[in-house]
């Protein structure tokens, strides 16, 4: 009676009474191997500049077309790193004589922190300004260009100003006369 059992279990070269295994053995899928991006070396001017302690970058206020009369209708403006301007210096507001110069400034140029708002917009700080600084006044604009399939004429809305952040006197080392301590759990 035991025979068959013995005759199986030596039939299957392993010398057990189990089943075969009938499951693919699962591989390891293959890991993304990740590389830096090859780019071009800075230059010694590129990187003097980029050394120099500076505290500051502004921004443009995109206006977009508004598809009047067949004209370029835009539904974004895109903001790239391109549009990022590093700005310094002192910390008056910028860009007020550039927006004074514009050919469609109506004379309203307002500032996000003037004091004609009440105290909660007044900000006394004695290092860096924040804010933006425009004329709201403008409206309508007519471009003229080739803009593509046809389209000539640009009509754009908004206002001509600036978002911005800056500051003087940015730190160049650490604190190193300070010993700070942790007081926590």
């Amino acid at each position: 009676m035991c025979l068959p059992f013995i005759l199986s279990a030596c039939a299957t070269n392993k010398g057990d009474f189990g089943l075969e295994d009938v499951h693919a053995p699962q591989s390891e899928p293959q890991k993304p191997k990740f590389q830096d991006e090859k780019t071009q070396p800075r230059t010694e001017e590129e990187v003097s500049a980029f050394m120099q302690p500076g505290l500051g970058a502004s921004i443009e206020i995109p206006r977009r077309g508004t598809g009047l009369a067949g004209t370029l209708s835009e539904e974004r403006v895109a903001l790239t790193p391109e549009n990022i301007k590093r700005i310094g210096g002192d910390l008056d507001i910028p860009y007020v004589k550039d927006i004074k110069n514009h050919n469609k400034y109506t004379g309203s140029l307002i500032h996000s922190h003037d004091n004609s708002a009440g105290d909660h917009r007044k900000r006394d700080l004695e290092y860096v300004r924040s804010g933006w600084v425009a004329d709201a006044n403008v409206g309508l604009d007519f471009v003229n260009g080739d803009f593509g399939n046809g389209i000539t004429r640009k009509v754009l809305f908004g206002s001509i100003g600036h978002v911005y952040y800056k500051g003087v006197q940015p730190a160049q080392a650490f604190p190193a006369s300070v010993k700070a301590t942790y007081k926590g759990t």
